[in-house]
């Protein structure tokens, strides 16, 4: 979060920079052409760039302080380009915001209005003649259209990766991550724990008998139950650290990291999920009730991130084996492989 924040700041001084520098050269009349489609297109790439409200309304406070301030000072400056600049740089960030949420055809047809409105005004004040009108308009329009479509399509290519990205980590139906995300952050916190002591516990769940459920009351049903044990785990690890994940393996098959907590912590959690578990539809008439079995263990010395995987799958085997419904765990993390 924070690093989002200090993103759109550095964005948003970077605005700043290169209005100033092009407001120089604007003023200081070293070139024929005028600036400000230049200045008015910083504020469209700003406003696609920057769709935060608060950094939309420093934008319009800088801009405006800057421009009034240099325009101010320059004799040869029209002083009623003054408001007519500032309130076509208001009107730009508050259609932006305002259309935002909006599809791209909207979107863009704010930004060309806000641009158009710049120049009709200049025109009804005699600020501008009529073959600089068009010029200027035409020029406005193709520019602030060019950048548009491709800030939208860098815009989409970013939100399709990052939706990729999550999809390659997160399962669809339960909302939790993945095995493959599950095999990454294992490794990851086995390697914190040889390197740094973090200590590591793994916890893996199995809803008992869900064939049987799927069979009996349909797909449908099982994956209802899917869900409601998926938000009844990611509930009871909140309550732990919120740094605790609870994934998906596959299936009906869960696992649980738990970090920074000794192995007495490790089952008495392991427990609880498991009477959470248990108890959802326990007091419901004709409601199907749930069962899960259980293993768990802390991370040994020198253990690899595989051997300690499977060694709490056999402990929840073990449960299995035992009956069901009921945790199995191992504390014994002084033995080394």
């Amino acid at each position: 979060m924070k690093a989002a924040r200090l993103m759109q700041y550095f964005v948003l001084f970077y605005f700043t920079v290169v209005y100033i520098l092009i407001l120089a050269i604007k003023v200081t009349g070293v070139v024929e052409f005028s600036f400000d489609n230049t200045l008015l297109l910083l504020i469209v790439m700003f406003a696609m760039i920057s769709s935060d409200r608060k950094m939309n309304f420093l934008a319009a406070l800088t801009s405006g302080v800057i421009t009034i301030l240099t325009f101010g000072v320059v004799p040869r400056v029209n002083l009623r380009l003054i408001p007519i600049f500032y309130l076509s740089t208001l009107l730009l960030l508050l259609l932006s915001y305002l259309t935002e949420k909006r599809g791209p055809l909207l979107r863009w047809s704010a930004f060309l209005a806000g641009g158009l409105i710049f120049w009709a005004t200049r025109s009804m004040l005699g600020l501008v003649a009529s073959q600089r009108l068009i010029f200027a308009a035409s020029g406005y329009v193709v520019l602030a259209s060019i950048i548009f479509w491709l800030l939208y399509a860098n815009e989409k290519h970013q939100e399709m990766t990052a939706r990729n990205k999550h999809d390659a980590f997160f399962d669809e139906m339960t909302a939790t991550k993945n095995y493959r995300a599950f095999v990454k952050e294992l490794d990851q916190g086995v390697q914190s724990y040889h390197a740094h002591g973090q200590t590591l516990g793994l916890i893996m769940v199995d809803i008992d008998h869900f064939k049987n459920v799927n069979d009996t009351y349909g797909h449908l049903m099982g994956n209802e139950i899917l869900k409601e044990v998926t938000a009844t785990l990611k509930k009871q690890a909140q309550t732990l650290t919120p740094t605790e994940n609870v994934y998906r393996l596959g299936g009906e098959e869960f696992a649980l990291l738990v970090r920074e907590q000794d192995c007495q912590e490790v089952s008495q959690f392991a427990e609880l999920c498991h009477e959470m578990v248990g108890n959802l539809h326990a007091s419901q008439p004709n409601q199907v009730h749930v069962t899960i079995s259980l293993g768990y263990s802390k991370l040994r010395e020198q253990e690899t991130s595989m051997h300690f995987f499977q060694r709490v799958d056999k402990l929840l085997y073990q449960a299995k084996k035992q009956g069901r419904d009921i945790a199995v765990g191992s504390c014994d993390v002084s033995v080394k492989n």
